[in-house]
């Protein structure tokens, strides 16, 4: 007489044995086998040469590398068109799929991939970090100092100042009390109560300032207007703001997107304003 253990595994192996009975054309396509462990299929590609078909993610903040490899990658013996890229514009990111559609069926499994997110270069990194802040009066010197090269000052007018008049005004900027019974605030005038105000005294103190750079890679260079505010107190401070940001940013959404349109070839790839996930 069998043993409940022994009945069970009799049970398994005729069961695997007729599980196992696939089609050789599917067993082709997908090596999969039943085995006796709660009868999961067990998929054998891995001991394979190689894959049955291509996945994986490509990543990159580049733009060239992205545009070539989608365009290397869509391209497939089928001829057909079964690759798609989403272009998420306002965080400057895009992914293309090139199996999203499948020649015979209505949807590929969307895993072999292509993404890219652009990155703030090192030198738009530093302005954006100083955009808004409250800087010391030497370090607002020295930052027109160690960034002179992408630096162009205006003054009320709009003519150009000399960049050394600047940072020496900087340097030497005198602050005055005086009694004022207004509350005004200026860009170089901040009152400080309804009693007593302090004016901020020097020459030459720009307007506004041109500061010209690449902000991410692939985007070239933007000219980014920054204006200069005193907030005057027993030590000067200085604020540099970047001027309408959400526009600009807009800017570079609007030129990324047209950069990928025209990059990405048609023939084997659409292009989408938007996110996709699956």
């Amino acid at each position: 007489m069998f043993s409940p253990e022994a009945i069970q595994m009799i049970q398994e192996s005729l069961a695997v044995e007729q599980l196992n009975k696939l089609d050789p054309v599917t067993q082709a396509l997908q090596p999969v086998v039943f085995a006796p462990q709660e009868y999961k299929a067990h998929n054998l590609e891995q001991y394979l040469e190689a894959r049955l078909r291509a996945r994986g993610t490509f990543t990159t903040a580049v733009i060239p590398a992205f545009v070539t490899y989608v365009n290397e990658e869509a391209v497939n013996n089928a001829g057909e068109k079964l690759a798609r890229c989403f272009v998420d514009d306002e965080n400057l990111s895009a992914v293309a799929v090139f199996n999203f559609a499948h020649p015979e069926h209505e949807q590929g499994h969307c895993d072999n991939r292509a993404t890219i997110r652009l990155k703030r270069t090192a030198v738009y990194q530093v302005l954006c970090d100083m955009s808004g802040s409250r800087i010391a009066q030497q370090g607002a010197a020295e930052f027109i100092e160690d960034y002179a090269n992408y630096i162009t000052a205006y003054d009320e007018a709009g003519a150009e100042m000399k960049l050394s008049r600047v940072v020496s005004t900087l340097r030497k900027l005198k602050i005055e009390a005086k009694r004022d019974s207004e509350h005004t605030v200026e860009n170089f005038n901040q009152s400080r109560s309804l009693m007593e105000s302090i004016e901020a005294k020097g020459d030459a103190l720009p307007h506004t300032l041109s500061f010209s750079c690449e902000p991410y890679a692939g985007l070239g260079d933007y000219s980014i207007s920054l204006r200069l505010s005193v907030i005057a107190g027993e030590a000067p401070v200085f604020v540099f703001r970047i001027i309408k940001p959400e526009e600009l940013h807009q800017e570079f959404a609007e030129h990324f997107t047209q950069i990928l349109t025209d990059g990405v070839d048609k023939q084997w790839c659409d292009v989408f304003m938007g996110s996709f996930s699956a």
